[in-house]
């Protein structure tokens, strides 16, 4: 699905993650759980991404900094010959930054 549409995890591969930070950080463990992706578009608009550290979870926040008028579109497509196995749909809403 990540070829498909053109998607790219920031993880590890973006200004402010250079290391790949862990998203959550257990007592026993620590380990990436969460990613961001976004597709060609977005990619030349990123200012930065990182992983905010926080002490009331072991979940940390991702945090993605766009240009500003930067415009999202997530499209939704309801045909059910375009839904993946695990049945997951791209909602369409639009984000202005």
């Amino acid at each position: 699905m990540i070829t498909e549409y053109d998607w790219h995890i920031l993880n590890g591969r973006s200004r402010g993650d250079w290391e790949g930070e862990y998203t959550y950080v257990g007592a026993r463990d620590s380990s990436i759980i969460d990613y961001a992706m976004v597709n060609d578009n977005i990619c030349d608009r990123i200012v930065e991404f990182r992983i905010d550290v926080r002490v009331d979870s072991n979940y940390m926040p991702l945090n993605l900094t766009l240009e500003e008028g930067t415009v999202i579109r997530l499209e939704e497509n309801d045909a059910e010959e375009d839904r993946n196995e695990e049945n997951s749909v791209i909602k369409e809403e639009e984000i202005i930054v």
